[in-house]
This record gives structure tokens, C-alpha cells and sequence, in this order.
């Protein structure tokens, strides 16, 4: 079983203490601890605390919007869909996804330096 959770880039999301990640699958159970990665760069532990699954149908316009930081865009809906399928090209709203919701157990200090180099 993998431990470590991969971004590509750095999502808003993750400054917050508890944040959600919407994969096509996921091995990862809750109360696992798994190394978080940020374009390649460790920045902390963090355990999953819930996990489920749903078609992407049953999530909330807001919420796909907040997870991919499509929320400002205009049309947010198919804005997240698309930032989604940069990884899952097949996605539509059938599509079955695992959300995991997982909380910062130790950040490492460079997500700090992350969010600073930001400004």
C-alpha cells in the first residue's frame, strides 16, 4: 500500500488543517498516516480521516470548485471537470471517485515556505 499522496501543484486547500482530495481510487484507509508531496516536494503527514465514495454527480458544484481552486472561474462546474481530467481523462459525472478528507498531523516547514514564496 502506498503512503504517500501526491499533488501536482500547490491547491489552497492545503493550508488548510483539514483538506479533501477527490481520486478515481484509492488503497489509503482512514486513520493511515501517508506522506503528503507537493510538485515533487515533501511538505508533511497527514492522516485520512474519512473516506468515501460517490459519482462525481453527487458532488456539490462549490465542492469540486474549492478542491481544484476552479472556484472563481466562471463556469466552475466544468472548469473543475476539466482540472480533473488533466488526470482522469474519462471523468464525467458517472464516473465513481474516492474523496478523502484528511487532516495535517505534522506540516513539514516548507509548506509554510511554499505559501510564502506565493506572495
Amino acid at each position: 500500500m502506498d503512503d504517500t499522496l501526491k499533488f501536482a501543484r500547490r491547491l489552497t486547500k492545503l493550508y488548510q488543517p483539514i483538506f479533501p482530495t477527490i481520486r478515481l481510487d484509492s488503497d489509503l484507509t482512514e486513520k493511515q498516516v501517508v506522506n503528503v508531496l507537493v510538485d515533487g516536494e515533501k511538505v508533511g503527514w497527514a492522516k485520512v480521516i474519512k473516506k468515501m465514495e460517490v459519482q462525481v454527480e453527487d458532488l456539490s458544484t462549490e465542492f469540486l470548485g474549492r478542491d481544484t481552486d476552479t472556484i472563481d472561474m466562471t463556469n466552475v462546474r466544468e472548469s473543475a471537470l476539466n482540472a480533473l481530467r488533466e488526470y482522469y481523462p474519462d471523468l464525467d459525472e458517472k464516473t465513481s471517485v474516492v474523496v478523502l478528507f484528511l487532516e495535517w498531523v505534522k506540516p513539514y516547514q516548507s509548506l509554510q515556505t511554499l505559501k510564502e514564496g506565493e506572495n
